[in-house]
């Protein structure tokens, strides 16, 4: 029995990141000429997200719209619930806020 549950937890902790992310949608604004969001995206996505990606070409006015502070803008914005990452975020730090 005793081994059963160590098989569980350790099954459990294999798979993490992609358990945590199911069922989570995020919103993902890019310059649409950007390579590196897209792959971000795609990112998101393997790990379990559900991602509606925004190209937009004024991501300056979109991230005041947000309150973003200049000194933070990153290449991409992503909301997911109430919380707004700037760029490349892990999907750990994603899943943990």
């Amino acid at each position: 029995m005793k081994h059963w549950k160590a098989l569980a937890v350790t099954s459990l902790l294999a798979f993490p990141v992609s358990g945590l992310a199911a069922d989570i949608s995020a919103t993902l604004y890019k310059n649409p000429n950007c390579g590196c969001c897209a792959e971000y995206a795609k990112y998101l996505e393997q790990n379990g997200f559900d991602v509606e990606t925004i190209d937009t070409h004024d991501l300056v006015k979109m991230k005041a719209e947000y309150n973003v502070p200049e000194e933070l803008h990153g290449c991409h914005t992503t909301v997911v619930g109430d919380y707004l990452f700037e760029g490349h975020v892990p999907v750990e730090s994603v899943t943990s806020a």
